[in-house]
This record gives C-alpha cells, sequence and structure tokens, in this order.
C-alpha cells in the first residue's frame, strides 16, 4: 500500500464525485462540482489487488476512507478459516458509513482489484457535517444504505436455491452501480469480481457459482464473462431483486 499527499488534485476530473460520499462532503449544496482544492486535509492510497486495506499511524492520521477507484469487499475469517464477505465496495463509497461516525468495524477490508482510496480526517468531515445540514442528511443515507445492504445479504443467503443467491448478489451490486451511473454501455457493467469471491459473498461453492451463471446465461438473464456483466433480460434480471417483506 503506498500513501501519498498528491500534489496534482486528482478530484477534479473524478468519475463518481458528482453521486458518492465526497460530493456531499466536500461539495454540498453547491450548483457544479468544485474544481480547485478544497480546504480539507486529504491523502490518497494506492492499493494492489488482493492486498489488505488498512491504516498506518505511522504515516498518516487514522480517518475515514473512501473509495476512489476500483473494487473492494469487507470480509471476516471464520474459525474453520474460511472466508465470510460481508459487503462490496464501488467507487464512491466509504469503506464503512459508520467509521464516519467514530466507530471501527469488528472486519478487515481488501482490494478485489488494484484500487485509489481517499482518506479524510474525522475533524475535517464534523466540521463539514456541523456546517452544513445536507451533509448530515447525506452521511444518514449512507448509514441507512450500508444497514440495508447488510439486510439484503443476509435475506439473500437464505435463499436455497443457489442460482437466485447467485442472481440476487449480483443484481444488488448493479442496483449500486446504476445509482453511480457506472456502466460501460446500456446494460453493460464492469464487474471485476472471481467466482471465488462471489461465492464467498454467497455462501456457495466456487462450483455452485459456475454452474449458476452458467445457468443464467443459459436462461437469458445476463451474462458475466471477462469482468463485465451484461444485463440480457431486464425483467427477468428485476425479477431476482431481494426485497424484504414488511
Amino acid at each position: 500500500m503506498k500513501f501519498e499527499r498528491e500534489l496534482a488534485w486528482p478530484c477534479h476530473d473524478c468519475k463518481v464525485r458528482g453521486s458518492g460520499f465526497c460530493n456531499t462532503l466536500i461539495d454540498g449544496a453547491s450548483p457544479r462540482l468544485r474544481t480547485e482544492q478544497d480546504d480539507v486535509t486529504q491523502f490518497f492510497l494506492h492499493v494492489e489487488k488482493d492486498e489488505v486495506i488498512r491504516h498506518d499511524s505511522g504515516k498518516i492520521p487514522s480517518g475515514p476512507l473512501v473509495l476512489c477507484q476500483g473494487w473492494a469487499y469487507s470480509y471476516c475469517q471464520l474459525p474453520d478459516g474460511r472466508r465470510q464477505i460481508l459487503s462490496v465496495v464501488i467507487p464512491g463509497d466509504p469503506l464503512s458509513a459508520f467509521a464516519l461516525l467514530g466507530a471501527h468495524p469488528g472486519y478487515a477490508f481488501r482490494a478485489a482489484t488494484d484500487a485509489k482510496l481517499c482518506q479524510f480526517t474525522r475533524d475535517d468531515i464534523w466540521k463539514e457535517i456541523l456546517a452544513a445540514p445536507s451533509a448530515y442528511d447525506a452521511l444518514g443515507r449512507f448509514c441507512s444504505a450500508e444497514m440495508d445492504d447488510a439486510v439484503s445479504a443476509s435475506i439473500n443467503l437464505a435463499r436455497p436455491n443457489p442460482v437466485a443467491r447467485v442472481a440476487g448478489f449480483v443484481h444488488r451490486i448493479v442496483s449500486r452501480l446504476q445509482s453511480r451511473k457506472i456502466m460501460v454501455d446500456t446494460g453493460v457493467y464492469q464487474f471485476p469480481l472471481t467466482h471465488a469471491v462471489i461465492a464467498d459473498a454467497t455462501g456457495l461453492s466456487s462450483e455452485d457459482v459456475d454452474d449458476a451463471i452458467v445457468a443464467l446465461r443459459n436462461d437469458g438473464v445476463f451474462d458475466l464473462s471477462n469482468g463485465k456483466l451484461t444485463v440480457l433480460n431486464r425483467a427477468a434480471f428485476e425479477r431476482n431483486a431481494v426485497r424484504p417483506v414488511l
């Protein structure tokens, strides 16, 4: 992991700045995105694929991290040595919205691809939240979204059918990509998660995931290959959504 305070400020051309957490923090209710560096302390971290993402108090002050580029996931190691993936982090997400409140997650994060993260100091975040009600509201939305995703993940794990479980997992992520307008083309999304990662997120074996993806492609729902996901039939795809019944 490489830590640096970049001289060339990279945020002005960030593809998700207008829809991710940073927009609510440093752009607020501004009618257009700022193009100059804001009066907040930022550190940028470059992480290689499969590297564990952690703070290094000897190099930078501890503070919440926001994913700028690449994908990551949170996970915990089970007593029998297996890995359970808890959530997937896409560009624009804080690694944990609750970490913005000072809470330390009881799980680890790992980069699913080469990734770049931005770290703010907690003091700067609270300065913005106290100064702008919109930032406070946004923080609440991110915390709520994180809880909703955890609930949906739990419900999805209860699905007995491996095909439905994989489809539900993929649908949850694609819905978030759509909300950030992260797509290659209409109905086509970057989806760099390996079958092993999907297996650890759905509680299935890699073989079950392989078979499920083949079945979903043969049924004309979606195709997942070469790091891209193509929705073949939107109506069929939407039927796999995980929707809690209240």
